[in-house]
């Protein structure tokens, strides 16, 4: 009998640049969180010295994780992030950390970088780029060079390689120089890092990974909303957009920054055109907004969740069942914001009142009663015919 071929999902959106940022965040504080507990009940144990190794995996994929994010949160990211907060929002706090202005740049900024501390203060870690191999490298250059054209052996203009060498030194070449080709791979070689400090590094480093003053529990519900509200802005039609020519102009303006701190005027005058230039326009009116392509089930998705009022998870689930499907939650909340816009625009969500409230039954024998004209107060059992659904 043949095989029948495994179903596709092309019916499956490509992830968002924040979407990939949001699960990276809410996968380190999920590791985290479980860290954190390990630490929280962690006792030094005679009979046990290696106790403090216990933990290594889980370690390893909170750092691949966090290192993940790093990189996923990108200046576009961070701005769809604060977009969805109204001025003069109060700034997030976790502990006494840095206050910052979302939630997801707390997790990345503030609690990650901290979390990368309680092992690599001060020192590299493994994942990121080796600049002083990159330098000694540079200089051989330099020096070979200058040998080349018969002058002293010295690597005189070593920055230049320095730059050219560090161009080179992407995430994916430091992978592929330690042999990493898996999550699986990154996890284990972090694990071997966890394992190769002493006993006293290693309770210590557990010692500041107890995270006394998180949450974890109200972070990761604060960090579902704000996913959920990024989601929720960037399907709506007439959500504010970055055009990426002025944010290229704005990343072109910030390069040009230290020169103006050391008083270069030409960088002074560099930075303030690009600023200038930003309020201009080449046309006079602003572009009409799109609406977002609907996709297939998008339609019964919101018909699902607002004449029904099933929740999203019910929806998915609904949807796989009845079509064969593997929507996630995340996937329906973006199906119902696309159908939702559409049915904005052509004013069909106003006739829809919501949720369809289920007819209420009535005892015969109250309808033939009727109500009490003695003014007396009502027997027991006219208080237990008021609501006959409850009965």
């Amino acid at each position: 009998m043949a095989r029948k071929p495994a179903p596709t999902k092309a019916h499956e959106p490509e992830a968002s640049p924040a979407d990939q940022a949001f699960g990276a965040a809410r996968a380190f504080v999920e590791h985290l969180a479980t860290l954190a507990y390990h630490a929280r009940h962690f006792q030094p144990r005679p009979d046990k010295p290696d106790a403090w190794q216990d933990p290594a995996m889980t370690y390893a994929m909170a750092f691949v994780a966090w290192f993940d994010l790093s990189h996923l949160l990108t200046p576009a990211v961070r701005t769809e992030a604060r977009r969805v907060y109204p001025p003069g929002s109060p700034a997030i706090r976790l502990g006494k950390a840095k206050p910052t202005p979302t939630v997801i740049e707390a997790v990345a900024d503030e609690l990650g970088v901290y979390f990368r501390n309680t092992v690599y203060a001060g020192r590299r870690h493994p994942l990121e780029p080796d600049r002083e191999r990159v330098a000694d490298e540079a200089k051989a250059r330099a020096t070979a060079r200058q040998v080349a054209q018969g002058k002293p052996a010295e690597p005189f203009g070593w920055g230049a390689d320095f730059d050219e060498l560090m161009k080179k030194e992407t995430r994916a070449a430091v992978r592929e120089r330690l042999g990493i080709k898996t999550l699986g791979d990154g996890w284990m070689l972090m694990v071997d890092e966890w394992k190769k400090q002493d006993r006293e590094r290693g309770e210590s480093a557990l010692s500041l990974l107890r995270c006394g003053s998180i949450d974890f529990d109200d972070l990761q519900t604060q960090l579902i909303r704000e996913a959920e509200a990024v989601i929720a802005a960037a399907s709506k039609p007439n959500a504010p957009t970055i055009d990426p020519a002025i944010l290229a102009r704005l990343e072109a303006a910030v390069a040009g920054l230290p020169a103006v701190l050391e008083g270069n005027r030409a960088g002074f005058e560099r930075v303030a055109g690009v600023i200038e230039s930003l309020g201009a326009r080449d046309d006079d009116e602003a572009p009409a907004a799109k609406l977002p392509e609907l996709k297939a089930h998008d339609r019964q998705a919101w018909q699902l969740a607002t004449l029904h009022g099933m929740t999203q998870d019910k929806v998915a689930l609904a949807l796989n069942k009845e079509h064969g499907t593997t929507y996630t939650q995340g996937q329906v909340s973006r199906m119902i914001a696309r159908a939702k816009a559409h049915a904005d625009a052509n004013g069909l969500a106003e006739k829809v009142a919501g949720p369809i409230d289920r007819p209420r039954t009535v005892d015969p024998g109250r309808l033939e009663l009727g109500a009490r004209v003695d003014k007396r107060k009502p027997r027991p059992s006219d208080m237990a015919r008021v609501n006959d659904d409850d009965e």
